[in-house]
């Protein structure tokens, strides 16, 4: 069986950066892009499974934080 996806992400608490409050969702990986989002996606449809309950998700945040004084 072909899987959809490269990594499935379920149950975290995702904030999207749109500024809405976070939801509890999966978050579905094909390659290095979000396939998908939603809840109760199928775990049969991804090659490998992460738990996230009780873990926040933040898609596609760059955190350039630093303590290099220029």
């Amino acid at each position: 069986m072909t899987q959809d996806w490269t990594l499935l992400i379920r149950n975290a608490l995702v904030f999207d950066g749109s500024g809405a409050p976070p939801r509890r969702e999966d978050v579905a990986v094909a390659g290095r892009s979000i396939a998908e989002r939603g809840l109760s996606l199928d775990p049969a449809r991804a090659a490998h499974v992460v738990d996230a309950a009780g873990q926040w998700l933040m898609p596609g945040l760059l955190d350039i934080h630093t303590h290099l004084d220029l």
